[in-house]
């Protein structure tokens, strides 16, 4: 028989086989319902209750594409598969060989990338730094004196990217996005920035952060009364404390900087948190993405924490917690304007003297 024509049937026959095998794969997930699963088991594969997947759905529907064609995955297995990813922490095989979001790699790829754009659009509901001075003062109630959040950098592993890899090779020798994040004291993010790499230091993102500019902006408006706390790897701000090194804990400055401390640690658990319940940040995981769409990853999932927090949702702490390490203060990227340090040193030095000198 001739090599062309035998080569020909034998394509045609893989060509059968694989579409039988998309077919099968198609029969067996719909037949699947993971809304059957005990809530135990369900909350373990996609880190969300029952009750909060099906209302994600029904607020992300309006973002995504329902499709024309018989085939289209349908809106809700793309994107149990996108929680199945975030919650795992493994690369795409995990997810698309799981029984109950059976996608082929491509599809589970698209929907990926899908509901990331639909979190985005709604993550102002879920995200929200304090504006207004009604909402400032609601954080004020679970926080030290006057403070409206706490603030830290986080590093989140991701491969090599194929440019700009000096801008992503931090300090701890791997390839990073450094995520600046927000929080308040019930460990709800308020604001989270995840643009820059690895190499770039937490004042340097500072100093350019519209929260920055919002709060300097409130400040020269007469706002003096609200402020974040940072540890030392940030500059002292008017509105943005940090503690005093090397001082006696039993002096003024000690016990404020021993307050601090303690109620910075917050933000602390809330990034722990964070990556126990949504693993796909762990460092050992690594985003196998380019930078710009771990970032979308990172937002995404931050929304999804907010969700869980409001809900009470609890979570098992069955690996070791990730600690986010304290930075070494960079001299140039701490280089701010005389005027801000000695504004912000006086302002500290109020603080201590009108809550910290008679203790």
């Amino acid at each position: 028989m001739d090599p062309i024509f035998l080569h020909m049937v034998q394509e045609a026959e893989d060509a059968e086989r694989q579409n039988q095998l998309r077919l099968e794969r198609r029969i067996f997930r719909d037949e699947q319902n993971a809304f059957e699963l005990p809530e135990r088991e369900f909350r373990k594969c996609f880190r969300l209750s029952r009750q909060l997947v099906q209302d994600l759905i029904r607020d992300l529907t309006p973002h995504m594409d329902a499709g024309i064609r018989a085939t289209r995955v349908p809106i809700h297995i793309r994107i149990l598969g996108a929680l199945r990813f975030f919650a795992q922490g493994s690369y795409q095989k995990a997810g698309g060989n799981e029984m109950h979001v059976a996608l082929s790699q491509p599809a589970f790829s698209r929907a990926l990338s899908e509901v990331c754009l639909a979190l985005e659009a709604i993550s102002h509901r879920w995200i929200k730094f304090p504006l207004n001075e009604a909402e400032k003062q609601e954080k004020k109630k679970s926080l030290w004196p006057r403070v409206i959040g706490c603030i830290d950098g986080t590093h989140i592993a991701i491969v090599v990217p194929r440019e700009n890899e000096h801008l992503y090779f931090n300090r701890k020798q791997y390839q990073s996005k450094n995520v600046q994040l927000i929080c308040d004291a019930n460990l709800v993010i308020l604001n989270v920035k995840s643009n820059y790499g690895g190499a770039t230091h937490d004042a340097f993102i500072w100093r350019n952060s519209n929260i920055k500019a919002h709060l300097e902006q409130m400040y020269n408006h007469g706002d003096h009364n609200s402020w974040l706390l940072g540890d030392s790897g940030y500059p002292q701000e008017p509105w943005l404390m940090t503690p005093i090194q090397g001082v006696p804990r039993d002096t003024p400055e000690g016990r404020y900087t021993a307050a601090l401390t303690s109620t910075r640690n917050c933000v602390e658990r809330c990034i722990g948190v964070l990556k126990n319940r949504f693993r796909c940040l762990l460092k050992d995981r690594v985003l196998h993405y380019d930078p710009f769409k771990a970032g979308q990853i990172i937002n995404a999932v931050s929304v999804l924490h907010n969700m869980c927090v409001r809900a009470n949702l609890a979570i098992e702490y069955d690996e070791e917690e990730q600690r986010n390490d304290e930075d070494v203060p960079d001299v140039d990227a701490a280089v701010i304007a005389r005027n801000v340090l000695v504004q912000g040193q006086a302002r500290r030095a109020n603080i201590i003297q009108l809550y910290f000198q008679n203790i």
